[in-house]
């Protein structure tokens, strides 16, 4: 489950370096959707420490893991 969480946004990185693009990874927040979940709040991707969250906002809409169907 960890690696599948890093190899997601690591290629998000990859594809997106060609076009003159970078992740901010002090920015990034992770969800995780289904099951098996990992309990520790952050994991290392890219050497930088990314939240796990249960929550986000999308277009100023808070957006909670119970509400995706």
């Amino acid at each position: 489950m960890p690696q599948t969480l890093v190899a997601g946004p690591l290629v998000l990185q990859d594809e997106a370096a060609p076009l003159g693009l970078q992740i901010n990874w002090t920015k990034t927040k992770i969800q995780q959707v289904g099951e098996p979940r990992l309990t520790k709040p952050t994991i290392q991707v890219a050497a930088e420490n990314v939240d796990l969250v249960n929550d986000f906002v999308y277009l100023r809409l808070p957006r909670r893991l119970a509400d995706i169907p």
